[in-house]
Parts: structure tokens; C-alpha cells; sequence
């Protein structure tokens, strides 16, 4: 299974810099590796382009928990961005999810996918 996060609009340099942030507490929370999408080079932008969504390939469905987890994590530190999760015709929310929040996004997404196909993280600004 394939996960993948993005921006609903143009991410900003801004918006960029958290992206990346997010990267890289996936790879070390989750263990997962995750791909970089980046779009055209944005003046100020030192890496060589603005960093428009992240891709994780072989995503197992006992690393989607720690995915919620994570995305949950991230989204108390990042008030100012709202986050939803869509996998076959289910989106759902995630606001700083309590665990038994989790449990039914998760199942909600199992029970419209029971093989759990691609899931498409959006991130937008609020």
C-alpha cells in the first residue's frame, strides 16, 4: 500500500519547511521511508526546490497506526494547518485525535477498504 501527503493548495516556503519537518518524524517514529516531491525552485529555497508532498511506499497496515499517530503529533504542533485522510470513498478528519478517535478512523478506512488500497493525506491551511 502506498501513502501519500500533500498540500491542497501551493505550499508555501513555509509550508515547505513543515512538510519536511514531517518527513523526517515519520522516518525516524515510524521507520518508514519516505520520498520527497518536490516542485519548481522557489527564490530562498536552498535545497533546490519547495518541497510539495511526501510519498511512502510500502506501507503495512500496522504502520497505519503509527501514521495517525504521527500526523496527530504533528498537527498539535501545527494548529494552523487542518488535516484529512481519504482511502477508497471515506475522508476523515484528524484533530488531534484521542485514541478512541483513532480506532474509529481506522476502522471506518478498514471497513471501506478491506485491503487497504492507497490513502491520500491532504494538509491545508486554516
Amino acid at each position: 500500500m502506498k501513502a501519500r501527503i500533500r498540500f491542497v493548495a501551493e505550499p508555501s516556503s513555509r509550508d515547505s519547511i513543515k512538510l519536511r519537518e514531517l518527513a523526517e518524524i515519520i522516518e525516524s517514529d515510524c521507520g518508514l521511508s519516505v520520498e520527497i516531491e518536490k516542485g519548481n525552485v522557489e527564490q530562498g529555497i536552498k535545497d533546490g526546490g519547495l518541497i510539495i508532498g511526501i510519498a511512502i511506499a510500502g506501507l503495512a497496515v500496522t504502520s497505519i497506526g503509527t501514521l495517525f499517530g504521527v500526523l496527530s503529533y504533528w498537527k498539535s504542533h501545527n494548529p494552523q494547518y487542518s488535516i484529512s485522510v481519504t482511502c477508497g470513498n471515506i475522508t476523515e478528519t484528524i484533530e488531534n485525535l484521542e485514541y478512541d478517535q483513532y480506532l474509529k478512523v481506522f476502522d471506518d478506512l478498514r471497513e471501506a477498504r478491506p485491503g487497504l488500497a492507497d490513502i491520500d493525506v491532504q494538509i491545508s491551511r486554516e
